[in-house]
């Protein structure tokens, strides 16, 4: 991990990379805790692309990998036309093994945030998983949390107004607009001021799953089945065309980085 936080630092030397505007004074772009990693940096693409840049390398070297299924991405106070060029980014990183856009991706990003019942790859979506986070400041506000935070909203802004009839100033801050319109979206989801009527605490997760409803399950060894069967078919009927088939499933599903290795193995 010292390497990589030595490859971090070189990161935040380049020109082109932009520290969170928090950080910026102190020149920090990351944090480690024993197993844990925490990167900062300005939410533009350019940013995000010299990280990635730095895990493949850091890959490369030790032969370890990134855990997607434990890593997030959070946004704050980035336009929606950048958060689009960051996912794909991470689009491109999943499927290409690096930053570029080589060719469309094999399966749409919103596939891939399904979870694995549902067909997906069981990433999260991130910025719904953004409002999932900021839905905890709304459940403070409901159930009237002893926080510092809280009693200076209800001083500041809400002035005793109930957090379901509540409309923001128009000289707010950013931040507080887009807590008070979540309020709106988030509001069917209580009753009398219980998350789901009842009472049990908000969790990240559960917010999550309510705002991203659950979709129909697909049963893996049908398609599976199905897939095998049509491919039979093909070879049996029509081999030439089963042939080209193959070639194209080949190159669209199977990543730039592992078909350049079998290129090379096949021309030894």
């Amino acid at each position: 991990m010292e390497y990589l936080s030595r490859i971090l630092t070189v990161v935040g030397q380049q020109s082109d990379f932009k520290f969170h505007p928090l950080c910026s004074h102190l020149k920090l772009n990351h944090l480690l805790f024993a197993d844990d990693l925490l990167l900062f940096a300005k939410g533009n693409a350019s940013s995000i692309m010299w990280i990635l840049r730095a895990f493949a390398t850091f890959s490369a070297a030790s032969g370890l990998q990134l855990n997607k299924d434990k890593s997030e991405i959070y946004f704050n106070g980035v336009q929606h036309n950048t958060q689009q060029d960051i996912l794909q980014v991470s689009g491109n990183f999943l499927w290409g093994g690096n930053d570029l856009y080589l060719r469309a991706p094999a399966i749409h990003w919103d596939q891939c945030c399904r979870s694995k019942s549902e067909g997906g790859l069981g990433f999260k979506a991130t910025k719904v998983w953004n409002k999932a986070i900021l839905g905890k400041y709304i459940w403070w506000i409901a159930n009237k949390k002893d926080h510092l935070w809280v009693k200076w909203i209800n001083h500041v802004y809400m002035k005793g107004t109930h957090w379901t009839i509540y409309t923001p100033p128009t000289d707010c801050s950013w931040t507080w607009k887009k807590i008070a319109h979540l309020m709106g979206i988030f509001r069917s989801a209580y009753v009398n001021d219980k998350w789901n009527g009842t009472i049990k605490d908000y969790s990240v997760q559960e917010g999550y799953r309510w705002l991203r409803p659950s979709l129909p399950q697909v049963h893996w060894w049908r398609e599976l089945m199905r897939a095998i069967f049509t491919f039979s078919l093909i070879a049996l009927l029509a081999p030439d065309v089963f042939t080209f088939c193959s070639h194209i499933l080949v190159f669209t599903l199977i990543p730039g980085s592992l078909l350049s290795g079998y290129s090379s193995r096949a021309a030894m």
